[in-house]
């Protein structure tokens, strides 16, 4: 069998222009080349995002429709090149031609009345003008790039936006009346509460919101003032002009002329086809508040509030809930994203299905690769504008069906998902969780009546919608989906399959009955009668063989996933003073969570793509948490992993890579300060471990020439030749590596060639140095020659960082070097006029490359200058941005939404803020920093932060600007906290697993050092603490603190212990495992001085 998933289109195409219509009439995409112009593609159950509005008046209200496809009215034809709809509403008869001239359409508006009515139409216009598969990969960063200006004259509004990523592109719209009102987001002209009551605010404003907003939904639309409908035609037109070669900054718009002839063209009334299912009538559950929900959970902690009604808390089992008054208040919607399968070896073999609080039960399902092996596609929208994504639930009620919407609340446990819809006079409950050891998922629905109920999946069996007819067969219950012979996916793994049963059997409705049209998009419409009860199994395999283990008991399966998240941090017990550190202690579960999603199948809720690893990242975040959880294994298995991706050519290694069988897709080069990081994790490995057997693992090398390993030999044959590339990267005459493409903060990656090859950061300098240091300290009994020589490159970087990097005791961001070297981002820096960065100050604390007093300098700069109320900035201000002009960082000064690292509080770097105030001795600042970051009721702590998801890491907190020239101007209303701030995209992060090293090394200074176990006391004080329970080797471990002169007692007896210090303070005593080696439970009595 076969779900036709191509859908039939018309088209319309000048020399420069391509614009597909479907069969509604609603348009699928506007192309030029390889290049998209809308950001949203059509579908005929939704319709277009890109639309003509009327707006009619009466006496007391006003009524508004569009006039464009399936949600209108509108008959459809194609005509001589031209798109004609035509209709009536409310007593207009409007006709509205879509013609296109070369690099500009026109739509033509035509309408009149039996009498004089006031009317007002708007054109909305969805923006991505990029390449197709950019746009596709992801909406909200191709946004984040585009840059609008609005013009203003005696006729109203133009408005234009440039595309500022790669190929700079341009697109204008206007109208040949007067306009009064506009919009450039989504968010203004929809609005949030779009995902309940499924109405444009727009519909109900007098006046759209008329200012520039760069968020990530970008939809420019001009209101035009009131007109008079009359008996006779009236006649004006809207157009859009596109340019795909535009390289200026936008100053000015086009002189774009408009035919002042229209065409008017009878064609005939078509009766409109209409399906079972429509996705603008939409059933929600009702508002409950704290009383109604207090007796149907266990533990309830951590309540959040939006005045004085419960939005949001914690409960048994570290589930989090959310009720519906919350979901009304973010932009971003609340979400989750569930793995199951082989994490822990981040093999093929993960699986993974997200989903969304506004009635997504399911979304991205996939095995292995999150890019090319998905069941189900992505939602696209955060506005739940597009209904056809995911796995949806009609409910047939009162005479029609009704898809679900947003629920009464929405409860995530680690591997369940729960809505519950409270109605007038029924209960309706969908649980969607998964077997944490399995490739297996089940969906159930509940409700006390029953109902005939549909359910949709929009089936992709690949990388994103549309690109190939779905084959299917059902036996015994399962319909089991096959891959395209043309896929990437059949390519790789011709044997994948995924599978579907439901209970009781269901009726597959065709496309035609379920929507009206035969659609082609992929559906898979499921029909249940009078049922009260309805579960869904969906199994996965690479082999077609899947498993056929049957417990999927919720309460089971919800435990057994708690569990396994749990054991990571296994025995975790934390009894403070301080009541607050148990949202550490929630975070810290969640975070394990988020950072083996980032480890085990690359993707998160705004970046839907990923299936692959950093290298800066993966020797970050997971190998932080395995090393904090004391899987060290786990660590050894990343170390060979990312050594065998190293390039057989040069030395380097790529920015990123996949694996499994996409191995071959990779980037070929990377950021200067790459090919460092899998050198420090190693060190820091054998720190911990002592395992030197790792340096004579045989593994490949990954050749560029023939992209494909070749070469095996050992790990420290890599090692040699990852030393000898860092030295090739030496500015002349000096042991500073060079820029290249970038460092760590992406956004400024060099905005020239000569950039690259003549500037260094200070940052990438502190981070070597450190890395050299650690290795070559390992390394002493194993390689004494190589020892030397490393020890001789750690004394020359740190002369050449003293010499050139270090300018008034302070350290540059950047030097580039030339015939007079120059600063940048130093008080001494003439150029950008920015005068501090905080990576270099913190690296510089960290690796200790600083001196104790430089130590404290630095300390008091971060405090005064990069501090804010939601943690620290990476600069004292903004990079200077005029509309995407390119002087020295690229995305700095091409990103015109003012959010992850352009908005400066990256949330990572933050977290090693923390590490560098525990490591100088100032654990109340790193103990607040814990908090300041923490998204549970961070609004308690951090004053001017607005809600956002409780249990998913954000990757920045961004100010609440409009602009970027907004955040220029006001950007120390940002650091006093006069401007709000929320959080940033979630999950896909290093961040999580990071965080929770600094919980456990620092917070609670448990820590493996070469196989014996550093207790360190710098944060117990600050943080209040009476008694830790964590694990070591498999033991489990108590430490009870104590105040007074300061000793300890292992098991109750005083031992021989070695006192650490770092280059700052006291680091702790060293336990040796002799002292507890014969003990089920290791028992540590602690006492400090207060």
């Amino acid at each position: 069998m076969r779900i036709k998933n191509i859908p039939d289109k018309k088209q319309i195409r000048s020399n420069s222009l391509l614009i597909n219509f479907l069969l509604s009439g609603d348009i699928y995409d506007i192309t030029s080349k390889n290049n998209i112009i809308n950001l949203f593609r059509g579908n005929l159950l939704d319709g277009s995002v890109a639309n003509i509005y009327l707006k009619v008046f009466s006496e007391e209200n006003s009524y508004t429709t569009p006039l464009i496809g399936v949600k209108s009215l509108s008959s459809f034809k194609i005509l001589d090149n031209k798109a004609v709809y035509s209709g009536e509403f409310k007593g207009v008869n409007y006709q509205v031609t879509l013609i296109l001239n070369e690099s500009t359409w026109y739509y033509q508006i035509s309408y009149k009345s039996d009498k004089d009515l006031a009317v007002q139409f708007y054109y909305g216009q969805d923006v991505g003008i990029n390449q197709i598969s950019s746009v596709l990969s992801s909406e909200p960063y191709t946004v984040q790039y585009i840059d609008y200006k609005v013009f203003e004259d005696e006729s109203g509004y133009t408005l234009c936006a440039r595309q500022n990523q790669g190929e700079t592109q341009f697109l204008q719209i206007g109208s040949s009346i007067n306009t009064i009102g506009y919009t450039t987001d989504g968010f203004q002209f929809f609005g949030k509460e779009y995902k309940y009551s499924n109405i444009p605010i727009a519909y109900s404003q007098e006046r759209l919101s008329s200012e520039i907003y760069q968020y990530e939904f970008s939809y420019l639309a001009l209101q035009t003032e009131t007109l008079y409908s009359k008996q006779e035609n009236q006649h004006f037109a809207f157009y859009g002009h596109y340019d795909g070669l535009y390289k200026d900054i936008i100053k000015k718009p086009k002189d774009i002329a408009i035919p002042n002839y229209y065409y008017l063209h009878q064609i005939e009334n078509i009766e409109k086809r209409k399906g079972l299912i429509q996705t603008n009538i939409i059933l929600n559950g009702k508002s409950v508040d704290g009383d109604y929900i207090k007796d149907k959970f266990i533990d309830i902690r951590h309540k959040e509030f939006e005045g004085n009604q419960l939005i949001s808390f914690f409960c048994e089992n570290h589930h989090h809930v959310v009720m519906q008054r919350k979901e009304l208040i973010v932009e971003r919607p609340h979400g989750h994203l569930m793995i199951h399968g082989d994490i822990e070896r981040a093999s093929e073999n993960v699986m993974a299905t997200t989903n969304f609080m506004f009635g997504v039960f399911n979304s991205h399902i996939v095995l292995g690769n999150t890019t090319f092996n998905k069941f189900l596609g992505d939602v696209r929208n955060p506005l739940n504008i597009q209904k056809i994504s995911g796995q949806r639930i009609y409910i047939y009620i009162d005479g029609e069906y009704k898809i679900l919407g947003l629920p009464s609340y929405y409860d995530m446990g680690a591997t369940s998902t729960t809505w519950t819809y409270v109605l007038d006079d029924d209960i309706l409950k969908i649980s969607s969780f998964v077997d944490i050891k399995e490739t297996t998922e089940r969906l159930i629905f509940s409700s006390n009546k029953s109902y005939d109920i549909i359910i949709s999946q929009q089936v992709v069996m690949g990388s994103e919608e549309n690109l190939y007819d779905i084959e299917y067969t059902i036996e015994e219950g399962w319909y089991t989906f096959i891959s395209s012979p043309n896929s990437m996916m059949n390519n790789e793994y011709p044997e994948l399959k995924y599978k579907l049963k439901t209970t009781p059997l269901a009726q597959v409705l065709s496309e035609e009955d379920g929507l009206g049209f035969e659609a082609k998009s992929g559906l898979l419409l499921l029909s249940f009668k009078e049922t009260n009860e309805i579960i869904i199994d969906i199994k996965a395999s690479l082999n077609g063989k899947t498993s056929t283990k049957g417990n999927m008991d919720f309460a089971d399966l919800d435990q057994k996933g708690t569990n396994f998240f749990e054991s990571y941090l296994g025995n975790l017990v934390i009894d403070s003073e301080d009541q607050k550190i148990s949202k550490i202690i929630d975070i810290s579960f969640w975070y394990t969570h988020n950072a083996l999603v980032h480890y085990s199948s690359p993707h998160g809720l705004e970046q839907y793509n990923g299936a692959a690893w950093g290298t800066r990242d993966v020797c970050q975040g997971p190998a932080e948490l395995f090393i904090a959880a004391q899987r060290f294994d786990l660590v050894r298995n990343i170390i060979l992993k990312v050594y065998k991706r190293q390039f057989l050519e040069n030395g380097d290694f790529p920015q990123w890579f996949m694996s499994d069988k996409y191995f071959k897709i990779q980037a070929h080069e990377a950021h200067g300060d790459i090919i460092i990081w899998p050198l420090r994790l190693l060190a820091y490995y054998l720190s911990h471990t002592d395992d030197f057997s790792i340096l004579n693992e045989k593994i490949p090398y990954m050749s560029l020439e023939n992209n494909n390993y070749s070469n095996n030999e050992t790990l420290m044959s890599h090692v040699h030749k990852q030393l000898q590339a860092i030295n090739s990267t030496f500015i002349i005459d000096t042991h500073l590596p060079k820029y290249g493409g970038g460092d760590w903060d992406d956004t400024l990656q060099p905005a020239n060639h000569k950039l690259k090859e003549n500037m260094v950061s200070g940052w990438t300098v502190a981070l070597l140095y450190e890395t050299i240091n650690v290795f070559s300290d390992q390394i002493i009994d194993y390689d004494l020659d190589l020892h030397k020589e490393l020890t001789s490159m750690k004394n020359n970087i740190k002369l050449d960082y003293e010499k050139h990097i270090i300018k008034d005791n302070l350290p540059a961001g950047f030097v580039v070097f030339g015939e007079t070297p120059k600063v940048l981002i130093h008080p001494r820096d003439k150029q950008t006029g920015i005068k501090y960065r905080l990576l270099p100050y913190l690296r510089s604390i960290i690796s200790s490359i600083a001196t104790p007093e430089q130590s404290e300098i630095y300390k008091n700069i971060i405090q005064n200058k990069l501090k804010h109320p939601d943690g620290v900035r990476l600069m004292d201000k903004t990079v200077t941005y005029n509309g995407g002009e390119r002087t020295f960082f690229q995305r700095a000064e091409t990103a015109a939404n003012f959010g992850r690292e352009v908005g400066l509080q990256y949330v990572h770097a933050h977290i090693r803020y923390i590490e560098a105030m525990y490591n100088i001795g100032c654990s109340d600042e790193a103990y607040k920093g814990f908090y300041e970051v923490n998204p549970i009721t961070i609004q308690n702590v951090v004053k001017n932060a607005f809600h956002r998801q409780g249990n998913m890491y954000f990757s920045s907190s961004d100010a609440n600007v409009k602009t970027r020239y907004e955040a220029q101007e006001n950007f120390e209303k940002i650091k006093t906290g006069q401007i709000n701030v929320k959080g940033g995209w979630r999950l896909y992060s290093s961040g999580p697993g990071i965080y929770i090293k600094q919980v456990i090394s620092n917070l609670l200074g448990i820590e493996q050092l070469h196989n014996k176990l550093l207790i360190d006391p710098e944060g117990y004080n600050v943080a209040k603490l009476k008694k830790i329970n964590y694990h070591f080797q498999g033991q489990k471990v108590v430490i009870n603190i104590h105040k007074g002169k300061p000793k300890i007692l292992v098991n109750d007896n005083v031992v021989e212990v070695d006192k650490i210090y770092n280059r700052y303070r006291f680091k702790g005593y060293l336990i040796d495992p002799i002292y507890f080696l014969d003990n089920d439970v290791i028992k540590i009595d602690l006492w400090i001085n207060t």
